[in-house]
């Protein structure tokens, strides 16, 4: 089960399915919310969720880190060896 902040996360990711979604305006958008958000609180919510995710669906990781600075959360599963998304 996902607590209010992971939801929080994914509402604010899937306004944007498939693109990469600077922290800055994660933070921004999350913390529009009334609740204070950093760039430790959203790693740890991000950390999180993938973790979550992983649980159901071990070969889909939808959650991904773009070069360490942002996020983005792809609706169509991408094949994390050679990064081709898979069609529907």
């Amino acid at each position: 089960m996902l607590n209010a902040q992971e939801c929080m996360l994914i509402e604010c990711l899937l306004s944007r399915p498939g693109q990469v979604v600077p922290k800055e305006v994660l933070t921004q958008s999350l913390g529009a919310h009334g609740e204070a958000w950093g760039e430790p609180r959203l790693a740890q919510t991000a950390s999180r969720l993938r973790r979550k995710i992983e649980e159901l669906e071990p070969d889909w990781q939808p959650l991904r880190i773009v070069h360490q600075v942002d996020y983005a959360f792809d609706v169509v599963p991408v094949d994390q060896a050679t990064g081709d998304r898979a069609t529907p």
